[in-house]
């Protein structure tokens, strides 16, 4: 079954670029599939569904997580980037899990890179084979091309963003990459970008395995949308119902998770947090840093005011990988915000390595290791 028409033959529904990229990493061949047809369109619209469904048709059945046959799809949706409603910045990966070797993976973020993609021309980009050496994918205003990797392979994911804005003579493109631990194929290792958002559940260590060390996107096109002023008015309204909450007190206090009993404590034997495990967050200094046209203002960077890492400027997204994760290992104060910057910076999932490293410690606590 074809899914990706030469020509298409029903009307592309609004807010799709109508463009997925076909990039075999194995040969370096780049060639652009039109959208399925609008019944598919339809049914799976965008994003996980019509990623995975792209997948399931594709994928080998004899694949494995780390061989050149494994695929990666990644797509946004029709609302990704319209520029009129709050939330629409999401782009989702699937693939076969490294995880379970049998399963698919999925991992999704938000920010600016969903955007960007679609700002560069295409709904999602389907990654098959493996590239001989490290190498990163530029797109720009339609036009892709793979390019070598050498000067970032090996670096974080925060000097990676950096560095290839600098490289493309860019400041304003979007970089989502891979650091060391997707690189040597940990199977924690995430996908980043813009410094504040992740794609969990192993696919960065799929991007590790075919040698693609990042894809960097920008571009000026936009989606056409049949009817702006109502989608303009959902958006106005959705605003009007998230202004009414202060947002910007979770960033300095336990948050509801403390009231339910949701946080853990020193590899889940305990939920009891203590002021101790808060002390000098409230001296950092923080900065909301919404996503793409959104005004909920999830992500957040904070210096650090006080401890030993006082001075240290940290990323973070919504996600509690700060916060539900290190006081899992029994840390307390700024240096959870410390050591989650850290391992973030490897490109490592903080859920995964507290939780394996809080076995640990309870492990050697009962003289098990």
């Amino acid at each position: 079954m074809n899914l990706f028409p030469a020509k298409r033959t029903t009307p592309l529904p609004g807010g799709y670029m109508g463009k997925i990229l076909r990039v075999d990493l194995t040969t370096g061949t780049l060639k652009d599939e039109n959208l399925p047809e609008e019944p598919i369109l339809k049914k799976f619209v965008g994003g996980q569904a019509l990623a995975l469904y792209i997948l399931m048709n594709e994928l080998s059945l004899d694949a494995t997580p780390f061989g050149p046959e494994n695929i990666v799809v990644m797509m946004t949706g029709p609302l990704t980037g319209n520029g009129f409603t709050p939330g629409g910045t999401k782009m989702t990966a699937v693939y076969l899990s490294p995880l379970t070797n049998t399963t698919l993976g999925r991992g999704a973020t938000s920010g600016y890179w969903g955007t960007y993609l679609k700002a560069a021309g295409y709904d999602g980009i389907i990654l098959t084979g493996a590239s001989p050496k490290p190498v990163y994918l530029y797109i720009k205003d339609g036009k892709p091309e793979l390019r070598d990797a050498a000067q970032v392979w090996g670096i974080g994911t925060r000097d990676t963003e950096d560095r290839l804005r600098e490289i493309v003579g860019n400041r304003d493109a979007r970089v989502l990459c891979i650091g060391p631990a997707g690189e040597n194929m940990n199977r924690a290792a995430m996908l980043a970008n813009d410094y504040n958002h992740f794609a969990a559940h192993s696919g960065g260590a799929v991007l590790g395995s075919k040698k693609l060390k990042a894809i960097v996107v920008s571009g000026t096109l936009r989606p056409s949308y049949r009817d702006k002023a109502k989608l303009a008015d959902a958006g106005a309204r959705w605003r009007s119902v998230l202004q009414q909450h202060d947002v910007k007190k979770k960033k300095t206090k336990y948050g509801h998770g403390d009231a339910w009993g949701a946080l853990n404590n020193l590899n889940w034997r305990s939920t009891d947090i203590q002021p101790a495990h808060i002390k000098g967050f409230d001296q950092n200094d923080v900065v909301l840093r919404p996503c793409f046209q959104c005004a909920r203002m999830c992500p957040w960077d904070a210096k650090l005011g006080e401890g030993e890492f006082k001075g240290t400027v940290v990323h973070f997204n919504a996600g509690g990988e700060w916060l539900d994760t290190f006081f899992n290992l029994g840390i307390k104060g700024n240096a959870v915000l410390y050591l989650a910057e850290k391992i973030n910076n490897l490109g490592i999932e903080c859920s995964h390595f507290s939780c394996g490293a809080g076995v640990a410690f309870e492990a050697w606590e009962k003289g098990l290791l």
